[in-house]
């Protein structure tokens, strides 16, 4: 009775936790058109982000400070075509949520950072996210972008698709990426085991076309972190 009362309790805290989850969808016909009408600072664990296909991109950007759990990740997640076509996010004059309050846009198209008192999410520490089936391409120079400010902002020589600092337990998968300052980024912004980049799974993606020639800071991929697994279809 005691074991069959704990599994009880267990079920029922999962189903729970499951009913406070979101589900946002993006894209045609959806609730909403653009990514950035989502609440990005508020994503919490369990959270899913649907990205729909369509025929043109996303001229926009995609931050998020959200912790999730190992069993609540939060998903942003893109939606195939009929013929298997990824949704594409693409840097060149690209929107920023204005309801955020971000300092290091200028370093990448999808940004994951730890905040602090300055920015919108507060301090957190990004944990258990995952980012799957997107084309990023265009987060390079001499592309610009607007701001979360509303202000037309440039991108730098080494703006990456995917930026994140001072995170763990993140993946990122079955993405395409071209044409950007750097593909993958990842490092650690703050001193502190606390604060190390780690756990970072980069699984079945397509990286090409990133750097700049001539340049030893721009790669296809770029990581400063511990436990970093990179694994190929």
């Amino acid at each position: 009775m005691y074991k069959s009362s704990l599994f009880c309790m267990a079920f029922l805290a999962v189903i729970a936790a499951s009913a406070f989850a979101t589900t946002y969808e993006v894209g045609p016909g959806k609730p909403y058109t653009r990514i950035i009408d989502v609440p990005l600072e508020s994503l919490t664990a369990g959270d899913t982000v649907l990205i729909y296909y369509k025929s043109t991109p996303y001229y926009e950007k995609l931050i998020t400070t959200g912790v999730g759990t190992a069993t609540q990740p939060i998903i942003i997640r893109g939606v195939a075509g009929p013929g298997g076509e990824l949704p594409i996010i693409d840097g060149q004059n690209a929107v920023s949520r204005l309801a955020l309050s971000w300092g290091s846009e200028a370093r990448g198209l999808i940004c994951m950072q730890k905040g602090d008192a300055t920015t919108i999410p507060p301090t957190c520490r990004p944990a258990y996210i995952t980012v799957e089936n997107l084309e990023l391409r265009n987060a390079s120079v001499p592309y610009t972008f607007t701001s979360d400010d509303g202000v037309t902002t440039s991108y730098v020589n080494n703006t990456a698709a995917w930026w994140m600092t001072d995170g763990r337990n993140i993946t990122f998968r079955n993405c395409y990426i071209h044409h950007c300052g750097n593909g993958p980024f990842t490092y650690t912004l703050d001193a502190g085991a606390d604060c190390w980049t780690e756990n970072i799974l980069v699984e079945g993606n397509y990286i090409n076309a990133c750097g700049n020639a001539g340049s030893t800071q721009e790669h296809n991929s770029y990581t400063e972190s511990l436990n970093v697994t990179f694994q190929y279809n």
